[in-house]
C-alpha cells in the first residue's frame, strides 16, 4: 500500500477540519433562519410535486420564485435528492451549500496543489476555513456559498486548461454555467470575467481553436434556458433592481449612475471594509461581531500575496515552458489578479455588501496564502541556512532553487514528487515538517476556537432579534405551533409575523398546507374586529404582545406559553384573549378619525398643487409626484386609500397613471370640473399587477378644463384596516 505523504495527510486534516466547522451545531447558528433559506427546500419539493413545473407551468425553469422575484436556480435543484432523501429539516437544507462549500475549499487547495504546485496548497483551504464571512454563510442556506464555490472550480479547471490539460476548458465552462444560475447579482461578475480571460489569454485560445470553439458550443447549449428565462419573463431583470432600489432604475443622470458605480465597486476593494470588525455597511445577522469579514490576521498576508501576484503576473519566464508555450506573464498569477478585480461587480448594481461581493473570500484567499507560503518558506530558509523552492517543495538544482517562488510556469517542467523522509537538496525536509504540523494545528485550533466562539457566544452578539436585526425565532415559534395544534387539532392559530421577512415561505417549509394556521397583520388586527373564539390562538412577538395589552381593547388575556429569546428574556407569547366590551364604539370612534383627509401642498414641476389624502404609516406626499417608482405612501390601517388633488388653477386633464404596490387593485377616477362630478368618472379593477406596474387611465371624452381629481386605490388582498401602498400619481395635462 502506498504510503500517504504529510501533504496529502494535512489535506485530509483541513477538508475534515473545514467540514466539521460547517457541520456541527448547524442547526443552531447561524440562531436565524431566514426566509431565503427556507425558500430553495420548499420551491425544490414542489417542483418535485408538480411534475418537474415551476408555478408557471414551465418544465426545468432557470430560475424559481422566490417571494416577488424569479431569483433561485441551482440551489434550488441542489435540495431536490436531499429532500427526497431526509425530507426538510433545517440541518438538511443548510447541510447541502455547506458541503459545497466543501467542494470549494478543495478546488482552492488543488489550484496550489496542481497549479502552483505547492505543498502549501492545504494552507488555502484552512485559511478559507477561517474566512469569517465564508464561515457565517457556508453555514446557512443561502445561494451566494453555491455561487462563490461553483466559480472556484471554474478557476481551478481553467487554469488546468491554461496550463496543462486544455479539455478541462469544457469543464470550466460548465462550473462557470453552475455558478452563473446560482446567484443573479453574480452574473455581470462572471461574465466580465469570461470576457477578460477571452481577451488576456486569446494567443493561448488560437493556439488551443479546436478544444476552444468546443468549449464555446457548450457554452452556447448552456445560454439556452437564461435566453427562454428572458423570452419568458424578459422584464424580470429590471423589475428586480428596482424592488432593490438600485440607482440604475432612478431617473437620474447617466454620469451620476457611473460615478455612483465607480464608488460601490472602489467601496466593495477597502480594506477597511473587508478587515475591519463590525463594519456599518452590512446587516448584524451577516456579520460574525468583532472579527470583520476577512481575518484582520491575515491582511499582510494578503498584501504580500498581492505585491507577489502582480510581480509575477507581469514578469518574464526566463526559459518558456513547452507546456504553456508563452515567455510572458504567468497565466495563474493573472487568473488571481482578475478575480481580484472582479470582485466587488456584484456590489456596483445595487450597493455593495457582503453578500454581493462574497466571492472576494477567494482571491483574498489565494493572496493570502502565496503570502504566507512564501514567509513560511523564509522561515525555513533562515532556519536551515539554506535557499529554498518558494512555492515548490522539489529543488533539483541550485540554479532552479534561486528561481522565483510560486513561479507556475517554470514549477510545471519539474517533477512534484516526493519521497517522504527524503532531504531534498536545497529544502530541509525535517524543518519543512515541523513548520507545517505547526502551522496545521494553529490553523485547525483557530477554526474550532471561531466555532466555539459563534456557537457559545453567537447568540447573544447582539441584542436586536426582530425585523432589522437577526430576525431570531422562525423554529422555535412554527414548532410551538405544531406542538399546540398537535395536542389541540380543532384550534385555529393566527400569526402576527411582524419580526420576519417572507413569513408565508417559512409558514410552507414548517406546517405547509396546514389550514389551521394564518398570517395575518397586527395593526390590522387592532384597527378591526374579527371572529375571535376560545380555539383561537394567538402568536405575537414581545412589542405586538404590549401594544395588544396597552389597547385597552381586549381582556381576560392568558398566556399559553412563552418563548424566550436567546438572552433569556421573553421573546413570543401564544396567547387566548377576547374583546372588550366597548369594542365597536372604540373601534367606530377611531375609524371616524381615520377617514378625515389631511390637506398639504406639494411642489409638482413649477406648481403647487393643493393636495388632501387618507392619513399615511410612511413616504411623504411628495415621495408620490417624483416619477420614482422607488418611493412610495402607505396608508395608514385605512383601505381603500383616497387622493384628492386640486390644481392651482382649470387645467385640461386627459388621463393620468398610478403605480400601486399590490397585484389586485381597484382604481376609481373622478374629475370635477367647476366643482361638479364629470361624465369622465372612471373605476376598473385589476388583477395580477406586477409591483409597481403603471396603469394608465385615458379620459374618454376629455372631461374639459379640470380644477381637481379625486383618486380612490382599494387594495383588493386586504381587509378595510389594511395598508394600501401607491407608488406614482402622474396627471396627463394637455398644455
Amino acid at each position: 500500500m502506498k504510503r500517504w505523504s504529510l501533504d496529502n495527510v494535512l489535506g485530509l486534516l483541513a477538508l475534515l477540519t473545514f467540514a466539521a466547522t460547517r457541520l456541527i451545531g448547524l442547526a443552531q447558528y447561524p440562531i436565524y433562519f431566514f426566509t431565503d433559506e427556507a425558500a430553495n427546500a420548499v420551491l425544490a419539493a414542489e417542483f418535485l410535486d408538480n411534475g418537474f413545473r415551476d408555478q408557471f407551468g414551465q418544465l426545468f425553469p432557470a430560475y424559481f420564485q422566490n417571494g416577488p422575484s424569479i431569483s433561485l436556480g441551482t440551489s434550488v435543484y441542489a435540495q431536490m435528492v436531499p429532500y427526497l432523501l431526509f425530507g426538510k429539516s433545517i440541518f438538511v437544507t443548510r447541510a447541502v451549500p455547506a458541503l459545497i462549500a466543501l467542494s470549494g475549499a478543495l478546488a482552492v487547495g488543488l489550484i496550489f496543489k496542481h497549479i502552483f504546485k505547492s505543498r502549501w496548497w492545504w494552507i488555502a483551504i484552512l485559511l478559507l476555513a477561517l474566512t469569517p464571512a465564508w464561515f457565517l454563510h457556508t453555514r446557512t442556506a443561502f445561494e451566494h456559498s453555491l455561487w462563490v464555490s461553483f466559480f472556484a472550480w471554474f478557476l481551478y479547471f481553467y487554469l488546468r486548461y491554461r496550463t496543462d490539460q486544455p479539455k478541462h476548458l469544457i469543464t470550466a465552462v460548465i462550473f462557470g454555467a453552475l455558478s452563473f444560475y446560482s446567484y443573479n447579482g453574480g452574473q455581470l461578475g462572471i461574465v466580465i470575467m469570461a470576457l477578460l480571460l477571452l481577451i488576456v489569454d486569446w494567443r493561448y485560445h488560437l493556439r488551443q481553436r479546436r478544444i476552444a470553439s468546443i468549449a464555446f458550443g457548450v457554452a452556447l447549449v448552456c445560454a439556452l434556458p437564461y435566453v427562454r428565462f428572458q423570452i419568458t419573463h424578459g422584464t424580470e431583470v429590471s423589475a428586480h433592481l428596482q424592488l432593490l432600489g438600485s440607482y440604475w432604475t432612478q431617473d437620474i443622470p447617466l454620469g451620476e449612475k457611473i460615478s455612483r458605480a465607480v464608488q460601490e465597486y472602489t467601496y466593495g476593494l477597502r480594506p477597511d471594509y473587508w478587515f475591519a470588525p463590525d463594519n456599518p455597511r452590512d446587516l448584524i445577522r451577516h456579520q460574525l461581531k468583532g472579527y470583520g469579514n476577512l481575518l484582520w490576521v491575515t491582511l499582510p498576508f494578503v498584501l504580500l500575496g498581492l505585491i507577489i501576484a502582480v510581480r509575477k503576473a507581469f514578469a518574464r519566464t526566463p526559459t518558456p515552458s513547452p507546456k504553456l508555450k508563452e515567455g510572458n506573464a504567468r497565466p495563474a498569477y493573472r487568473v488571481v489578479l482578475l478575480s481580484l478585480l472582479i470582485a466587488p461587480i456584484g456590489g456596483v448594481l445595487v450597493q455593495a455588501n457582503v453578500l454581493r461581493d462574497l466571492i472576494m473570500v477567494i482571491p483574498a484567499t489565494l493572496l493570502a496564502t502565496i503570502g504566507l507560503a512564501a514567509v513560511l518558506d523564509w522561515i525555513i530558509q533562515f532556519a536551515t541556512r539554506q535557499p529554498t523552492r518558494g512555492m515548490n517543495s522539489t529543488a533539483d538544482n541550485d540554479k532552479s532553487a534561486k528561481a522565483d517562488s510560486c513561479d507556475a510556469a517554470s514549477l510545471l517542467q519539474q517533477t512534484s514528487t516526493e519521497q517522504p523522509g527524503v532531504e531534498t537538496p536545497g529544502y530541509s525536509q525535517r524543518a519543512y515538517r515541523m513548520i507545517a504540523i505547526l502551522t496545521c494545528a494553529v490553523l485547525i485550533f483557530a477554526s474550532f476556537f471561531m466555532l466555539n466562539d459563534a456557537l457559545m457566544n453567537g447568540p447573544t452578539w447582539y441584542d436586536n432579534y426582530g425585523l432589522t436585526g437577526m430576525q431570531y425565532g422562525a423554529p422555535q415559534v412554527f414548532t410551538a405551533i405544531g406542538e399546540y395544534l398537535d395536542r389541540e387539532p380543532q384550534a385555529d392559530v393566527w400569526l402576527f409575523p411582524s419580526w420576519l421577512n417572507g413569513s408565508e415561505m417559512l409558514l410552507r417549509y414548517f406546517l405547509p398546507n396546514d389550514p389551521r394556521v394564518h398570517l395575518l397583520d397586527f395593526d390590522g388586527f387592532l384597527a378591526d374586529k374579527f371572529d375571535l373564539t376560545d380555539q383561537t390562538l394567538l402568536v405575537m412577538d414581545r412589542a405586538n404582545y404590549q401594544r395588544l395589552i396597552d389597547s385597552g381593547k381586549f381582556v381576560e388575556t392568558q398566556i399559553a406559553q412563552t418563548i424566550p429569546l436567546p438572552d433569556g428574556s421573553p421573546g413570543f407569547y401564544l396567547l387566548h384573549t377576547r374583546y372588550a366590551p366597548d369594542i365597536n364604539a372604540q373601534l367606530a370612534r377611531e375609524r371616524t378619525a381615520q377617514e378625515q383627509l389631511t390637506r398639504e401642498d406639494v411642489n409638482v414641476g413649477s406648481e403647487s398643487w393643493s393636495v388632501a389624502h387618507s392619513p399615511l404609516e410612511s413616504g411623504s406626499l411628495q415621495d408620490l409626484f417624483d416619477n420614482n417608482p422607488n418611493t412610495n405612501v402607505v396608508s395608514r390601517n385605512l383601505n381603500p386609500l383616497v387622493i384628492d388633488v386640486t390644481l392651482p388653477q382649470p387645467q385640461r386633464v386627459t388621463g393620468l397613471s398610478v403605480s400601486g404596490g399590490s397585484s389586485d387593485l381597484n382604481l376609481l377616477v373622478e374629475p370635477y370640473v367647476d366643482g361638479v362630478l364629470q361624465a369622465g368618472r372612471y373605476e376598473s379593477a385589476f388583477h395580477q399587477l406586477r409591483s409597481g406596474e403603471p396603469i394608465d387611465v385615458e379620459f374618454d371624452p376629455p372631461p374639459g378644463l379640470v380644477r381637481r381629481v379625486r383618486l380612490t386605490l382599494t387594495d383588493l388582498d386586504q381587509n378595510a384596516t389594511g395598508r394600501v401602498t401607491l407608488r406614482d400619481l402622474i396627471l396627463f395635462i394637455d398644455h
